[in-house]
């Protein structure tokens, strides 16, 4: 009879469980790509500020056009791709990309 009932409750636990861990790995998906989304930001920011300070020569030029890459990847949504395209251009400068806050907890 105990076994009866543990595995009614099992049973109930496992079917009920499966809903559960579906809905927690929605929201998870939905923080990365807010994160990435702040991390594009925080490095196009850095190249900004970056490029106000440097003269125009050869290397900015290229990582100008680095950076427009990088914009347009961000802004059309493919963060994670914006992100690695933007920490390029920061290095084609010598520079190194911050990390957010939020990449450190990755």
């Amino acid at each position: 009879m105990h076994k009866l009932i543990l595995s009614s409750i099992a049973a109930a636990a496992m079917a009920m469980g499966a809903p559960a861990v579906l809905a927690a790995s929605r929201p998870l998906y939905q923080w990365k790509t807010q994160h990435e989304e702040t991390v594009c930001g925080d490095l196009m920011q850095q190249f900004q500020d970056a490029m106000s300070v440097r003269p125009d020569t050869g290397k900015t030029e290229k990582a100008r056009k680095v950076d427009l890459m990088g914009k347009q990847e961000c802004n059309s949504g493919h963060y994670r791709k914006g992100v690695a395209t933007m920490k390029d251009a920061l290095n084609d400068l010598h520079l190194k990309p911050a990390r957010s806050p939020m990449e450190a907890m990755d």
